[in-house]
């Protein structure tokens, strides 16, 4: 007998389509005031002479995560209002620059579902992208507002409630799924972190600190946590929890503890761990470092904030829209007056002569994927191993009659990703297609591998070729990858899961995010996860798993040598099914669920014309940790060739 491996085959060249629009991205890190001089411009290749000032435009969608349902309406790029200074000539000169509030992609802002500020975050990249062009028709420009104190009676306002989060992804204890933590706990491990605060108008904050358990199948019960903040205990966890309570703060270092005590001695298959902590704190209004961010709750009146006691001048920004930011100028040198009618503010402090810098000024374009475009099959690739797929473009033409092109993902993430890393910019690209092309794609190919770690904090993946679609679970059965995910066109949120997009409180948004299990039942993970297991592809979808270049040219040599020297036989009609439900180590398990999975494929889903072959684990002997004689097995099937 002689063992297939089918795989999809595909591909697609790019063609920039005449629509094609010029721009720049500017990537950046951090939330704040960022200026850009002409002479960075230049220096990224732009030639800035040739600039008008007065159509600079910047643009952003939003900087969130693309939602993951087709019932939401996908973003879409707005302009963003701006500040440009050209000394009045008319001309942008080296020394001239644009200047914006810029949103990052981990930041508090408002949501008016839960009524206020949550911290909204991405799992699949650290840089926010802006996009600029120039000399296409006049530029959005900041407003400005008078905020002199002229009103009497107005309300004096110095204190606020503030916001911390404090976070760092280290660990991914699974390898698989979005969930991170900033430490793993080994036994009777502790973790302890210290922190500063200032300008602290009271002495007790709200707290609110994640604990995470992610295990591996069959890990025995689980251990317990402790959490303090600043020697207060929080609370216990075994599970996956969300601990909340009044802690006391203080100016200048805090420091938070936890520790972890296992339930098994030596256990080596559990990896509890601190996520984050959230802190609400009463903190003074007036600016004491380089900026500030200050959260002012839906309110009416007319308030006087004391922004300033001394030192350089500042620049005060209403931001509560980030695309329309607004700046407001003051007489007073400690004060200024805004009027609110029943709204929430966000006002960004920043010093005179402070501002951010970019991470990098990069060539953009827009409308790279023209509608009138069609193929058959479709070969999404990194740009760099796009001439390693031409040879399977070619036989695909002349072996099949397809039309086919090949995709580079760099453009996916900057026409459906707006520059952002975002995976589910692949499902958008290939649901654009699929709507607008002729031929439609009926086969898609993802030339390369993908993997969970997406943003390179373990410093393993520093090329995710083709990024994967992970759905993210405590353990490493419910944590996986999906490429499926790419395919269901028509994917929305099951009942009772709160709307795309809506990834506050956590890392993630519903049905990836951990956190739902605070808002379902704790003891039924399944609530969690249907979202993604009813997921149905609509267009066959395979992966060429290379993780080099090599590997790459290796499967589509491969790939094309056995199609052209086809040989028929008996051997074409056999399947191998392999299954194993028992496991050694630490823990135990007895299940039978992969053996009775197989059986029913075997009975109910393979052809009736088909040789079955069977390999079940379960009925060879362990040799320590391993089945030697099961693996003898399984290469004999192999070497038994067309037999």
């Amino acid at each position: 007998m002689r063992l297939v491996l089918l795989s999809i085959m595909c591909a697609i060249l790019i063609q920039f389509s005449v629509n094609a629009q010029e721009y720049y991205k500017l990537y950046f890190a951090a939330e704040g005031i960022y200026k850009v001089t002409g002479q960075e411009l230049a220096d990224a290749g732009i030639p800035i002479s040739q600039i008008q000032p007065q159509t600079l435009q910047l643009f952003s969608d939003g900087q969130n995560i693309l939602p993951y349902s087709t019932a939401e309406p996908e973003p879409q790029l707005q302009e963003v209002a701006i500040i440009v200074e050209d000394g009045g000539d008319g001309q942008l000169d080296p020394q001239d620059y644009l200047q914006f509030y810029g949103q990052s992609l981990n930041r508090f802002e408002w949501d008016a579902g839960a009524a206020d500020f949550r911290f909204r975050s991405s799992p699949y990249d650290t840089l926010a992208c802006y996009w600029l062009r120039w000399n296409v028709e006049p530029g959005k420009r900041s407003a400005v507002k008078n905020g002199s104190p002229v009103s009497g009676g107005a309300m004096l306002r110095d204190a606020f409630t503030d916001r911390l989060r404090l976070e760092e992804d280290h660990f991914n204890a699974i390898k698989s799924g979005l969930i991170w933590s900033w430490n793993l706990f080994g036994q009777n491990n502790a973790f302890e972190h210290s922190f500063e605060l200032s300008g602290v108008a009271g002495t007790e904050a709200l707290a609110t600190a994640r604990l995470v358990r992610l295990s591996f199948h069959y890990s025995p019960q689980p251990g317990t946590m402790f959490f303090s903040l600043n020697n207060l205990p929080m609370g216990t966890a075994t599970l996956s929890k969300t601990l909340t309570a009044t802690v006391p703060i203080y100016e200048g270092t805090n420091s938070l503890q936890a520790y972890y005590v296992p339930s098994v001695p030596q256990d080596t298959l559990e990896q509890s761990g601190f996520d984050w902590l959230e802190l609400a704190y009463p903190r003074y209004t007036q600016l004491a470092g380089e900026e500030m961010k200050i959260f002012i709750a839906p309110t009416s009146g007319i308030f006087h904030t004391k922004y300033r006691s001394g030192g350089d001048p500042v620049d005060i920004f209403e931001v509560s829209d980030p695309f329309n930011a607004r700046q407001i100028f003051t007489d007073n040198d400690s004060l200024f007056e805004d009027t609110l009618a029943a709204e929430h503010k966000i006002y960004w402090l920043n010093r005179e002569n402070f501002a951010h810098s970019l991470a990098s000024i990069q060539p953009g374009q827009r409308n790279i994927f023209s509608p009138a475009e069609g193929a058959n099959y479709l070969i999404i690739t990194r740009r760099e191993t796009e001439p390693l797929l031409q040879p399977l473009k070619a036989h695909r033409e002349a072996y099949n009659n397809f039309a086919v092109k090949i995709a580079a993902v760099e453009d996916i993430f900057d026409e459906f990703g707006f520059g952002r890393q975002d995976p589910t910019a692949i499902r958008n690209f290939i649901k654009f297609a699929h709507a607008n092309w002729n031929p439609q794609p009926q086969y898609i190919l993802l030339a390369g591998n993908g993997y969970y770690d997406y943003r390179n904090l373990s410093g393993e993946y520093p090329v995710n070729w083709v990024p994967a679609f992970e759905i993210s679970g405590n353990d490493n059965i419910t944590s996986r990858a999906v490429d499926d995910f790419y395919v269901d066109l028509s994917f929305s949120d099951e009942p009772g899961f709160p709307p795309f997009p809506q990834p506050f409180g956590s890392d993630f948004i519903a049905g990836l995010r951990e956190g739902n299990i605070e808002r379902g039942d704790a003891n039924n993970l399944e609530t969690i996860f249907q979202n993604f297991n009813n997921i149905v592809p609509q267009i066959p979808i395979g992966r060429f798993p290379a993780d080099t270049p090599e590997e790459l040219t290796a499967l589509v040599e491969k790939t094309i040598r056995s199609e052209l020297n086809y040989e028929p036989g008996l051997w074409r009609l056999s399947a191998l099914l392999i299954a194993d439900d028992e496991f050694r180590g630490s823990g135990g398990g007895n299940e039978f669920f992969h053996l009775e999975q197989t059986e029913n494929l075997a009975n109910n889903t393979f052809p009736s014309e088909l040789r079955i072959f069977k390999l079940y684990e379960r009925e060879y002997p362990f040799a320590g940790n391993e089945k030697p004689a099961a693996t003898r097995q399984l290469i004999n099937w192999f070497n038994l060739g067309n037999r």
